[in-house]
């Protein structure tokens, strides 16, 4: 009967801490420290000569960036600066294209089939 009640024990704290490893509360960009500020000019350019290097500079890190819009879909708050990053945006757009627009966001990395830059959680500054 110790054995049951120690086994049932031991699976209950290992499910408990399984819990509460994967539903960690979720980082909040907006409160963090820009790591960074740059145009997308620039940091596209870090990624196409050496996308490694980058990666360690930018990947997962808040970063402010500016460079003006070319694409918007509204319905997805999502804007394209130029030509070269997509932002997934907080709230609503009111810019249009043509703008030029400061964003902070985290920076996903970069696809290289795309050849595109990635930010989500990204606010319109």
């Amino acid at each position: 009967m110790k054995k049951l009640i120690f086994v049932v024990l031991v699976i209950g704290i290992v499910v408990f801490g399984i819990y509460t490893y994967l539903y960690q509360d979720h980082r909040n960009i907006a409160s963090e420290e820009v790591s960074v500020s740059k145009t997308v000019a620039a940091i596209f350019k870090e990624y196409q000569e050496d996308e490694k290097k980058a990666n360690s500079l930018y990947l997962d890190k808040k970063v402010r960036i500016v460079g003006k819009i070319t694409s918007i879909n509204a319905a997805d708050t999502i804007l394209v600066l130029d030509n070269k990053l997509s932002a997934k945006i907080i709230g609503k757009i009111a810019n249009k294209v043509n703008d030029e627009i400061t964003l902070e966001g985290r920076l996903l990395g970069y696809d290289s089939l795309l050849e595109e830059i990635n930010l989500d959680q990204t606010q319109i500054k």
